[in-house]
């Protein structure tokens, strides 16, 4: 039985930025980010989190956030099965509109419930989910300030609710429409920055980073910027801020967070070895000085022996590295694509990647 309640609907669209002295964005704007908690994990995941926010389009309201927050993309499944989720349950929190009022806008999503009643839609190649959150009693799209009656998909239980800000098809930016160098800001909820045992950050609110939109993959349908993004982030919103021929500054936005942008450096084995002997090359019964795929500790010093009845003679290995190894690092990048968030755990990263919602 699909459950019931009225939410006053605020609509992101062009902001005209007044001269007067205020943020660089909407104060409203502040409550775009949706926070995502996750519990009742599987394997050995005790909770994991995520950004989202809310899309209205037409009558229907949704959670978008990235593909990988919510189902567990490293498990191989048979062709035709339903990919497991990373948890089961999530909690879908935004704050209200005025960012002076404490009043937040809480949701329990029972993911399998959902699941079941067809109100999870993940894209097949693209690492983008939607959540169909309910349906507006309304006959028509809602406007900008209207207050409506919902109905809950099964799975939803509403725990608290405030005034939602959400973004629809219209007030969204096309691919051929973002430009690049233009400013962007992203919204989210990184939970790996910061000491946990010495509170730095309020983890309980969205943190905003700003970049430039560094280019367009046209291929891909990807847009890389160069923002710092941490774990946490994916899914979270980004805004571009497009200045009009009139004067007029607009935020609209133009995807989300999906992916980083790794930096290849590669590690060379430099491997001496040193004979007690000068003919030591030429005797068929030594081991291989060179073990480094059984050694994984930098600068480790080996001694292989012969096997013969001189044991007296010894072969001493210096390795700089395991073995000719490629590390990644993600020191520069991020992605609006879909690397899960497990690669974002300890490092923050520069290049995003943004994945188009259409």
């Amino acid at each position: 039985m699909k459950c019931f309640c009225r939410l006053f609907i605020i609509l992101v669209a062009v902001w005209p930025l007044a001269a007067a002295a205020q943020r660089s964005i909407p104060d409203d704007n502040l409550a775009y980010p949706v926070s995502i908690s996750l519990s009742d994990c599987n394997s050995n995941i005790a909770s994991s989190q995520g950004s989202g926010f809310f899309f209205l389009r037409g009558v229907d309201l949704y959670l978008v956030t990235a593909r990988h927050v919510l189902f567990n993309m490293a498990e191989r499944v048979q062709p035709g099965q339903p990919r497991p989720f990373v948890c089961n349950k999530a909690l879908a929190v935004a704050y209200s509109r005025n960012p002076k009022e404490r009043q937040h806008t809480r949701m329990q999503l029972d993911l399998p419930a959902l699941r079941a009643d067809g109100s999870i839609k993940a894209h097949e190649t693209h690492d983008v989910v939607v959540v169909r959150i309910g349906k507006s009693a309304a006959s028509a799209e809602l406007k900008s300030g209207e207050e409506a009656t919902f109905y809950y998909s099964p799975g939803i239980t509403v725990i608290e609710h405030a005034q939602l800000l959400t973004t629809t098809t219209t007030s969204s930016k096309k691919l051929d429409e973002v430009l690049t160098a233009n400013d962007v800001y992203v919204l989210g909820y990184p939970s790996s920055i910061g000491l946990q045992q010495v509170p730095q950050i309020d983890y309980n609110t969205p943190l905003v980073r700003k970049g430039i939109v560094a280019g367009i993959n046209y291929t891909n349908k990807t847009i890389v910027l160069d923002c710092l993004i941490f774990h946490g982030n994916s899914g979270g919103p980004v805004l571009q801020v497009t200045h009009l021929p009139n004067g007029v500054v607009s935020i609209t936005t133009i995807g989300l967070i999906v992916q980083y942008v790794p930096v290849a450096e590669t590690w060379v084995n430099a491997t001496i070895c040193r004979y007690t002997t000068p003919d030591i090359q030429s005797q068929s019964r030594w081991t291989s000085c060179l073990s480094s795929q059984q050694n994984k500790t930098s600068w480790q010093h080996v001694f292989v022996r012969k096997r013969s009845e001189d044991k007296s003679q010894a072969c001493a290995t210096r390795e700089r590295s395991s073995a000719a190894r490629k590390s990644t690092p993600p020191r520069w990048g991020a992605k609006l694509k879909s690397i899960p968030d497990l690669l974002l755990d300890r490092y923050s990263s520069g290049l995003l990647f943004l994945r188009r919602l259409g």
